[in-house]
């Protein structure tokens, strides 16, 4: 009785495998025992995808791939027992995003709409009543493309309430962290003058090396710029959002 098995194949740094050659042995590869159980061919498409089938093993029967990373082939076996829906290599690929292909076509411009709740109670207004960007989860998002394999497809900014809406508030609140840490740091930079001995760009000189260690990892990472300095807390909430994100790789 044929049998098959699905899973999404990743790189070490999270990039989509495409066209890998996938099998099933009865057995590990290469071994003499090992028999290739695998009824046809099957390949991983674009996002990294795949669904093998194979005749039912009489031994514990192993996956094995080939592929190409950074202009090599590799080989990867493992049981398939228990394998996960998501399978990661151990290299990395090259990050070869392009904003072109991958970034949204429309201005980061937002009209108004209701806040959500739990933003209400927290920040005391029933709604964002002036246009507005969403660039951290616009950088996120075309980097979240990049990485399922897929481009996006709207021309014309969202409107207010509309999943695609949605999706980038979400991934824009993702990049304040879990507990608004990141928010607070960004706060705390603006609050800071230039001439102070932890002033943002020295403290942005010792974060280089956390984020040149994520780069040469070929890892996209979202940054974000400090464009204002805020004299004291009144100011800080009216200038903290003139603030950007972008998508460094």
């Amino acid at each position: 009785m044929p049998k098959q098995f699905t899973a999404r194949l990743i790189f070490a740094n999270d990039i989509p495998v495409d066209h890998a050659q996938v099998s099933v042995f009865d057995g590990i590869p290469g071994t003499a025992s090992a028999q290739n159980l695998t009824i046809g061919e099957c390949n991983s498409d674009s996002s990294g995808r795949f669904t093998v089938q194979y005749l039912d093993p009489q031994e514990t029967p192993y996956l094995f791939f080939k592929y190409q990373a950074r202009d090599h082939e590799y080989t990867y076996v493992r049981k398939l027992r228990r394998a996960p829906a998501e399978l990661r290599l151990p290299e990395n690929q090259w990050l070869e995003f392009k904003p072109s292909e991958f970034g949204f076509k429309f201005r980061n411009n937002f009209p108004p709409f209701d806040l959500p709740d739990g933003l209400q109670r927290l920040l005391s207004l029933p709604i964002v009543s002036e246009n507005y960007g969403l660039c951290g989860g616009m950088s996120s998002g075309a980097y979240d493309c990049y990485l399922s394999g897929r481009r996006p497809q709207a021309e014309d900014v969202p409107e207010a309430g509309s999943p695609l809406h949605f999706y980038l508030f979400k991934r824009a609140m993702n990049t304040f962290g879990l507990f608004g840490e990141n928010l607070l740091q960004v706060a705390k930079w603006t609050r800071t003058p230039d001439h102070n001995p932890n002033s943002p760009p020295i403290l942005t000189r010792r974060e280089w090396e956390t984020i040149k260690r994520e780069l040469d990892a070929e890892k996209a990472v979202v940054l974000t710029l400090i464009y204002k300095y805020a004299k004291n807390n009144k100011e800080l909430f009216n200038v903290i959002w003139d603030n950007h994100q972008v998508l460094a790789y």
